[in-house]
């Protein structure tokens, strides 16, 4: 059961997912909601449903920040159809706590 659960999951994940590698973030994002939507009914998978989110947020936001030197905030927010606002206190807070290996810029809206 647990690991027929766990297949559900992937299955949905692979198949509702717009990859990353084809850098559509918005549509990446938007599908993580239904997806959270869809952990959080699995009895079994629910209470690992947030970390699960948060670390494909942050393999995403890695993904998109390997590929610049630095980048503004407000586009890399249009890049994934957020908020400047909530992309900058995520960012801020996977930076401080190490799990993003990049520099908010104090003087400008900018990561590198």
């Amino acid at each position: 059961t647990h690991t027929r659960s766990l297949a559900r999951a992937r299955t949905h994940t692979e198949a509702h997912t717009p990859a990353p590698a084809q850098r559509r973030y918005a549509g990446f994002f938007n599908a993580l909601v239904t997806l959270n939507s869809n952990l959080l009914r699995d009895r079994y998978i629910a209470r690992h449903a947030r970390y699960l989110i948060r670390e494909y947020r942050i393999l995403v936001y890695s993904q998109y920040l390997d590929a610049y030197k630095s980048v503004m905030l407000g586009t890399m927010a249009s890049a994934f159809g957020v908020g400047q606002p909530f992309l900058d206190q995520e960012l801020s807070r996977f930076i401080a706590t190490s799990r993003l290996n990049a520099k908010a810029s104090c003087d400008a809206p900018a990561v590198s």
